[in-house]
């Protein structure tokens, strides 16, 4: 039997879920403030890892040039946290 090929309209739905979804996210970094935004990079750190085995069994580019940005970004706000829990003071 032959597989069916995944056409416009499905891409399209798995499109606009993925849209709502890192807007979800998104939205809820930002409401818990800097306190869970730093620990929401600590917390992204592992699904990254799955993600880029993920992708190197699939023998495909790991990250696109944003995409590295963001990981750059996210890997520094990881450790940036790290230190803050070190000494920073606490209120």
């Amino acid at each position: 039997m032959k597989k069916p090929v995944q056409g416009a309209p499905e891409r399209g739905k798995d499109l606009l879920v993925a849209l709502l979804a890192t807007a979800y996210a998104v939205l809820m970094v930002w409401a818990g403030g800097m306190k869970y935004l730093l620990l929401s990079a600590v917390i992204y750190g592992p699904g990254t890892v799955l993600y880029i085995k993920a992708r190197m069994e699939q023998q495909r580019q790991v990250f696109s040039g944003f995409e590295r940005g963001v990981f750059a970004v996210v890997l520094l706000g990881r450790r940036v946290n790290r230190g803050c829990q070190k000494f920073c003071v606490r209120a």
